[in-house]
């Protein structure tokens, strides 16, 4: 009887404090704080599962579109360095979306993602478009279809505000005019996906060579298991998905099970442990460089940053040395390169 009651406790505890949580959230103001909304609903509430969405179906996702794969695998090295890749995706992004997008740092991470787009013709506002309204909705959907935590209207609404405020940095104008809410914004990308997601070559290429990537961390005699598994999470999210990149289509009975055994694990987390604590909605970037100016007000251009955490699947790139936000991209790009926001007309390269 002791042991119910203090079970019993213990579970009510846990949703007083979820609701506190709540109260927190919704206290803030999706104008303000849309940084701090995101951080907290996303890495502290959710952290693996927002990892997973964006892997499966963010990351990914962008392949099964030919005008995104093509430039990838255009960009070159893509099978040899994907590590490296993948690691300097993830810091840029991190830089930018995990403090002030008004910040030196941000800024310089967003103009060198600029930069980096710059270098590649083939990259079009609708692509951009696109690829930036993954980022925006996708997790949220994900919870939507196969979480038990579902995000507000005013976490959703941080989400499309945060975005937003990164298309104007990347030179994007269309975005302000066709997406005009949240709601407008998942509906303009599933009109875009039904128009151009569709099998073609360079999408298989990109995405097997990542899929690879995110098996091999595995032991090798788990392999197939994985790649039957990671096949059945893009059933999941579509069949068109799963056959625009080529992949099999896996067992019938699967994806189901799949669909079931995430909702179960974000049910037992939400329900049975009590929230995690607000420290880890900090920033998993450096806060100093490895090697600062004397001057405390100088500018950290050229400096290397150490990140407090990988970006997972045994990747420990920068842990030792840190990067120089200026130097991250593809290896033959010139490093120390910015560019202000572009127009997708003509674009500036600055120093």
């Amino acid at each position: 009887a002791l042991v119910l009651a203090v079970l019993v406790v213990y579970l009510v505890w846990v949703q007083w404090a979820r609701y506190q949580r709540w109260l927190l959230i919704e206290s803030l103001d999706p104008d303000k704080d849309s940084n701090l909304i995101r951080r907290i609903s996303f890495y502290v509430e959710q952290p693996w599962m927002t990892e997973k969405s964006m892997e499966m179906t963010g990351l990914i996702r962008t392949y099964a579109i030919p005008a995104v794969s093509k430039v990838l695998v255009l960009s070159g090295g893509f099978e040899h360095e994907m590590e490296r890749r993948f690691a300097d995706m993830v810091f840029l992004i991190r830089e930018f979306t995990e403090r002030d997008s008004k910040s030196e740092r941000a800024q310089r991470a967003l103009k060198r993602v600029n930069y980096i787009h710059s270098q590649y013709p083939g990259i079009t506002e609708e692509t951009m478009l696109y690829v930036t309204s993954i980022f925006m909705v996708q997790t949220p959907l994900f919870f939507d279809e196969f979480s038990y935590y579902k995000l507000t209207d005013k976490q959703k609404e941080s989400a499309y505000l945060g975005w937003m405020s990164f298309a104007d940095a990347f030179g994007m104008t269309k975005h302000k005019h066709v997406w005009l809410s949240y709601d407008h914004v998942v509906q303009w990308k599933q009109d875009y996906e039904d128009k151009h997601m569709v099998y073609h070559p360079c999408n298989e290429k990109v995405a097997k060579t990542t899929m690879g990537y995110f098996i091999d961390a595995a032991p090798k005699f788990l392999h197939p298991v994985i790649h039957v598994i990671l096949s059945s999470m893009l059933e999941m999210c579509g069949t068109n998905y799963r056959e625009a990149l080529g992949f099999d289509a896996p067992p019938a009975w699967l994806p189901p099970i799949i669909a079931g055994a995430l909702y179960a694990q974000s049910f037992l987390m939400y329900n049975l442990l009590p929230p995690r604590s607000l420290d880890k909605a900090a920033t998993r970037t450096a806060a100093q460089p490895l090697n600062p100016p004397k001057d405390k007000d100088a500018s950290t251009v050229g400096c290397s940053f150490v990140p407090t955490s990988s970006v997972g699947h045994g990747n420990n790139m920068y842990l030792n040395d840190g990067y120089v936000i200026e130097d991250l991209g593809p290896r033959h790009l010139d490093k120390g390169c910015l560019a202000s926001s572009y127009t997708f007309v003509k674009r500036k390269k600055e120093q």
